[in-house]
């Protein structure tokens, strides 16, 4: 899969649209950093989501991704940090997207005693704001 498409079906699985009808090489650091961002929150929350119906062998490939996540989203939050380093309000907005990026994954293991209905709304509820927050940190781009 070539690195457009690849962008483009991470952005896509996130509920984002790329910048330039999904054209990687032109999307901006800030463009990359949220669409990397949801996808890894998607692509885990659906291993743990995997794990709640009862597969647990999955368990450590679930907190596997996690831990994979937060090691590949560092280079990507650097640029944004540069772009954004004259831009205050910008920089905010990158630097509580990236927390609240980093408290959901942290928050993916589905807690004692959750029913995979009750993790699904969770996981939906914490995709959403990322999500929302990601789109609102794209308008400053």
């Amino acid at each position: 899969m070539g690195r457009t498409a690849l962008w483009a079906g991470m952005a896509a699985a996130a509920g984002l649209a790329l910048p330039q009808a999904g054209l990687a090489a032109e999307a901006g650091p800030v463009a990359k950093f949220t669409a990397m961002a949801t996808a890894q929150m998607f692509i885990c929350g659906s291993k743990f989501q995997i794990v709640m119906m009862g597969a647990n062998q999955a368990l450590q490939e679930a907190v596997d991704c996690t831990k994979q996540a937060k090691t590949e989203m560092a280079p990507y939050y650097a640029p944004v940090k540069a772009k954004f380093l004259k831009n205050p309000q910008a920089l905010s907005l990158a630097n509580d997207f990236y927390a609240l990026w980093q408290a959901s994954m942290d928050d993916l293991l589905p807690r004692t005693a959750e029913n995979q209905t009750r993790y699904n709304v969770r996981l939906e509820a914490m995709n959403a704001e990322l999500r929302q927050k990601g789109q609102r940190l794209n308008l400053e781009d």
